[in-house]
């Protein structure tokens, strides 16, 4: 073997693979192990779990000072990775085992257990990504992260349980696991639209929430529904793409948050508590992804949004209208996805109750001016629609209807989806709510009669001009839902009513 010997392996930094190679010397002096290229604790630790998994494993740890670099040096090792190929690089190097394998083109990734096991890790679906990109032709991975990484096409992932596994495939002694058969049924949610009684107008918001990408804002006393109808948005949203599928679950998995093998297949539904820190929200100190990107591709609901402290509230700016979040933290700087659609809820004042047809608030001015304070103009502008949520009366909870299914519902969405996604085909856009720039104005042009009119309510209203352009992404989303290839005047009078909702907390 060439000294230093090199296995090449991966971190994950933010939710994006970086490629680190493993250098394994072997010095005649006193033995000892030490692990350089700024490495974290759970790193320094894995020389007393490789040196045991060694021993256990049935072979024998050099007698000698092992010195290893992770290169390049100047970018942080964290995390329990790096096990099995510090492993698999000693053993090569004091001539213990022998490869059939090309070594330059696989990559070694996994933890190990003092027995030898090989224990699954954070962010497998990134390091898949990363291999794929550098045109390794295999990755040895845990197989609990094998059903993860295999959807990902041009590589050969090889799942495995045990160091000793490892060494046999290199001599070509074991073949790999076959690959689990990946799930492909639909989850069926255990929510749906017509459980809700009533509210026809919130259920036409959120039609045209899901159908154009909105953030929405509910406002009603408590017990009105709002969390229940924030609840059931996802079930009429469309279904992931491939390309969204394999985005969600890079995220969740690097955060060491996927509850399933294989895909996410459903869009996610955040709801933090309102305790969150700023950190939580939008990505702590060691670079893991915040609730904020958790949603990404779904939804995020924050319920008594007034609740929420105002510098998490106020974090939020940035990424609602980028989609995307920079975070800077000692441990480094990283960009993570937070393409989501934001679903908040408040109450009217402090105790619920102003403007409910029969319960009286007992809020005084001074109450309520600090209530509305909490909520930033900026925040609420960056909201397109705003609705008053009204509580349904006792006999209609009664009524034995039948609303419409969120099946029903989502293939008008679906519907009104795919005329957007042939629209903005040519362009980095996705959906209406996505528009800016002279997209803007070329997707949703407005005849003399309805610009007047529109110029009119927004010197009325004192209208921002970011208010007047999402009122314009509403109305184009109204139309598409029509499928008409014109916004007309109903179309923005519609919008124009779902955005100056909100002064009834201003």
């Amino acid at each position: 073997m060439p000294n230093p010997l090199t296995i090449h392996t991966a971190t994950v930094i933010g939710v994006d693979g970086h490629p680190i190679q493993v250098e394994v010397d072997l010095l005649r002096r006193l033995p000892s192990i030490s692990i350089v290229g700024l490495p974290d604790g759970a790193v320094r630790e894995s020389a007393d779990r490789v040196r045991s998994a060694i021993q256990n494993t049935g072979w024998q740890f050099p007698r000698k000072r092992v010195v290893i670099n992770l290169a390049p040096a100047g970018i942080k090792k964290s995390g329990t990775l790096f096990d099995l190929p510090i492993a698999i690089a000693i053993l090569l190097m004091d001539s213990q085992i022998e490869t059939s394998q090309p070594l330059t083109t696989i990559m070694f990734v996994g933890e190990l257990a003092l027995s030898g096991e090989v224990r699954p890790i954070r962010g497998a679906l990134s390091i898949a990504l990363l291999a794929q990109e550098m045109n390794y032709t295999h990755l040895v991975l845990p197989q609990q992260n094998l059903l993860e990484a295999s959807v990902v096409s041009g590589i050969t992932c090889i799942g495995v349980q045990t160091l000793q596994e490892v060494i046999h495939w290199l001599g070509s002694k074991w073949s790999p696991h076959p690959i689990p058969s990946t799930k492909t049924t639909q989850h069926t949610s255990s929510f749906d639209m017509d459980e809700v009684k009533g509210h026809l107008t919130p259920k036409r918001v959120l039609e045209i929430t899901a159908a154009g990408g909105h953030n929405l804002l509910m406002i009603g006393s408590p017990g009105c529904g709002k969390s229940m109808l924030a609840k059931r948005l996802p079930t009429i949203l469309p279904t992931l793409s491939l390309d969204e599928a394999i985005d969600s679950t890079r995220i969740h998995s690097c955060a060491g948050l996927l509850e399933q093998d294989g895909l996410i297949i459903e869009r996610p539904f955040r709801a933090p508590h309102h305790s969150i820190s700023t950190s939580g929200m939008v990505g702590n100190a060691k670079l893991l992804p915040g609730e904020l990107s958790l949603a990404h591709n779904g939804v995020l609901f924050l319920d008594e949004l007034a609740e929420y402290r105002r510098d998490v509230l106020e974090s939020l700016r940035t990424p609602l209208e980028d989609g995307e979040i920079q975070i800077t933290r000692a441990s480094g700087q990283v960009t993570f996805p937070a393409k989501c659609t934001l679903v908040a809820a408040v109450n009217p004042c402090p105790c619920g109750w102003r403007f409910h047809a029969e319960k009286i608030c007992r809020c005084t001015p001074a109450q309520f001016q600090r209530y509305a304070n909490k909520l930033s103009g900026p925040i609420l502008d960056r909201i397109d629609l705003h609705i008053w949520v009204e509580p349904i009366e006792t006999d209609q909870f009664f009524t034995q209807s039948h609303p419409e299914s969120s099946a029903d519902i989502r293939n008008r969405v679906q519907r009104c989806r795919e005329i957007q996604r042939k629209r903005y085909q040519d362009t980095t856009f996705f959906c209406n709510a996505d528009l800016q720039g002279d997209a803007l104005w070329e997707h949703c042009h407005l005849d003399k009669q309805s610009q007047q009119w529109l110029i009119e309510i927004a010197k009325q209203e004192l209208l921002s001009a970011r208010s007047i352009s999402r009122i314009l992404k509403v109305a184009r989303t109204i139309a598409d839902l029509d499928q008409m290839n014109n916004i007309h005047q109903d179309h923005v009078a519609e919008a124009i009513g779902y955005k100056v909702g909100a002064e009834v907390i201003q």
